[in-house]
């Protein structure tokens, strides 16, 4: 029987900062600094 796991989600994209203000300042998630790009965190809970 399989188990629940936790799982990684992830994306790239050209422009970091670009990507910053668009998801951060059009859509309203807020986005955390993550050591090698930004963590997006999701309304319900999760992040990618």
């Amino acid at each position: 029987m399989f188990k629940a796991k936790s799982a990684f989600s992830g994306f790239s994209v050209d422009d970091l900062a670009k990507a910053k203000a668009f998801y951060g300042e059009t859509l309203g998630l807020p986005v955390n600094p993550d050591g090698v790009g930004a963590r997006l965190e999701l309304p319900a809970g999760g992040s990618v």
